[in-house]
């Protein structure tokens, strides 16, 4: 993606970060002694060591943080006002999903799948619906009912269950393969969860407990509930909404200093997870340390793993709360607008928010409201899709902040989805100071055997990328010196070839503990990665 597409922050970069801890309340994490999980050569293969990663900026000198966003690429799909959906608007985004192995059966190859769900503009009642896709641009709406159901006559392609999405365990069992976590108020004491299965994304099994806590807690479960995989782990992790005081503490919520986060449970399977401890690990007070006029509020916790790592695109809630001795209705008039934000972890506990990346929208609202005053939502998909050297991202869009219905009735009202697209890996570069040589040293990781170095970068005319290993000690490694390195010059590049002297091979380097010294000159560095030797 062409610079000109990023939010681009020209302070220099400092090596703190916010980190999200489960202990640790309007922590500021430094950098430079952060310690970086040590992989083993395997391990090391295949994992994209992310700018977005603050571990990794051990040193950092003419630095500065450029801050990806995803651009505009077409609607999703619109609705049909001639058919079964013209008394219909929609409600929710629901979740698109990509099913990376295509099969044949009872249902087309369509790997791409949305679910979504519509409001009456009759009666208010609320069903989901599915589409499907060969291509995640061309979307059709297969005719699932065709005697109609209890919401319409017409023929339709309604589901009688909530959204549903690709199970990210690649061991799944064939059972598995799709699944739908829901709330039911079925007791009002009680917050509870339920997940169904599916073999194929259509017809889901009945509903499974994984969460049921009483109401005097504090749970919130009104949206950003989600099930994802950890594979270090091999468990699933259920993260719920959760409400915390201003202090971080958990607290009952309905009140107007209480803010709403995550929590998590972790399991094996997914019936474990009802009986797995609470782990409170998604405090918006770390993410805005500390609150004080605005509500921040954690939506939609869109975590999906990522080469190894984890990646969140958090819809956060940004509203003044100007009067604090107004009632909670009142409070919740307040307007304000909905925006994905960026998170990183390397082991989904422990989060990180980079002070540049606060506020910033990783999608351009401001093509459809120049005053960015209106809602957008990412999109939760798993798993994230790469396809032409895109990320692809699905957001939706409201005409009007949350919280407020800018004189709309709600039968007028309604939202559009859309696609988005982010170069692979653009989450967070490092890039030069305009006009400087810019220096981005690593902690020591192991180079694993048998392994070359790909870098992802975009290389402006006259600039240059070159990389150094040194020893943990700092001292440059011979014959992998910056004078030994062949520099990168102008291009746009997802996986550059490293060579110093003419040589890629890191042979002589296999197993042991080496900083990388990159030396940017007009120059973006988005990633780097271990990948098997061609020779």
């Amino acid at each position: 993606m062409p610079l000109s597409r990023m939010i681009v922050f020209m302070r220099p970069v400092t090596a703190t970060a916010v980190c999200l801890s489960t202990c640790i309340l309007f922590l500021v994490a430094s950098c430079t002694s952060a310690s970086v999980p040590e992989r083993t050569s395997d391990q090391a293969i295949g994992i994209r060591y992310l700018a977005a990663d603050p571990t990794l900026r051990a040193e950092m000198t003419n630095t500065r943080i450029v801050v990806g966003q995803a651009t505009y690429a077409g609607p999703l799909v619109t609705l049909d006002k001639a058919n079964c959906e013209k008394d219909w608007y929609f409600r929710n985004h629901g979740q698109v999903s990509y099913d990376p192995t295509v099969y044949s059966g009872q249902y087309p190859k369509h790997p791409w799948r949305w679910w979504y769900m519509l409001k009456s503009r009759v009666d208010g009642s609320i069903c989901w619906s599915y589409a499907e896709s060969s291509d995640g641009i061309r979307w059709k709406k297969p005719v699932l009912n065709p005697k109609g159901d209890s919401h319409t006559p017409e023929p339709n392609n309604i589901v009688h269950h909530d959204t549903g999405y690709f199970n990210p365990n690649p061991n799944a069992l064939s059972y598995e393969r799709y699944l739908c976590l829901s709330r039911h108020s079925d007791d009002p004491t009680f917050h509870r969860l339920y997940v169904q299965t599916s073999p194929d994304g259509i017809n889901f099994s009945a509903p499974v407990l994984v969460f049921n806590e009483p109401s005097t807690k504090a749970y919130a479960l009104d949206g950003g509930n989600q099930i994802y995989w950890d594979a270090a782990e091999r468990k699933y992790v259920l993260t719920v909404r959760y409400w915390y005081n201003a202090s971080g503490s958990p607290a009952p919520g309905a009140g107007t200093t209480e803010y709403r986060g995550g929590a998590t449970k972790r399991s094996a399977t997914i019936k474990g997870l009802l009986n797995a401890p609470l782990e409170y690990n998604l405090k918006p007070n770390l993410l805005y340390s500390p609150i004080t006029e605005n509500c921040d509020d954690i939506y939609m916790t869109n975590i999906v793993a990522y080469h190894g790592q984890f990646i969140a695109t958090p819809n956060v809630f940004h509203a003044p709360r100007d009067n604090h001795n107004s009632s909670w209705t009142e409070t919740l008039g307040i307007s304000g607008p909905i925006y994905p934000q960026l998170l990183y972890s390397r082991d989904s506990r422990t989060w990180f928010a980079d002070p540049e990346t606060k506020g910033a929208s990783l999608i351009a609202l401001t093509r459809h409201n120049p005053n960015f005053e209106a809602d957008g939502d990412m999109i939760f998909m798993e798993p994230l899709v790469e396809q032409g050297g895109k990320l692809w991202f699905f957001y939706s869009y409201r005409d009007f902040p949350h919280n407020s219905y800018g004189g709309k009735d709600e039968k007028t009202r309604s939202m559009t989805t859309y696609i988005t697209q982010m170069r692979v890996d653009g989450f967070i570069a490092i890039a030069d100071q305009p006009g400087q040589v810019g220096i981005w040293t690593t902690p020591a990781l192991q180079v694993p055997a048998n392994a070359e170095l790909r870098l992802n970068t975009v290389v402006a005319a006259g600039g240059s990328v070159k990389v150094e290993m040194l020893d943990p000690s700092g001292t440059p490694i011979a014959r992998y010196t910056v004078k030994d390195s062949v520099a990168i010059k102008k291009g746009d590049y997802l996986a550059a070839k490293l060579s110093w002297r003419g040589s890629r091979s890191l042979k002589g380097l296999a197993g042991r503990s080496v900083k990388f010294r990159f030396t940017l000159k007009s120059a973006s560095l988005y990633s780097f990665e271990f990948v098997k030797s061609t020779k």
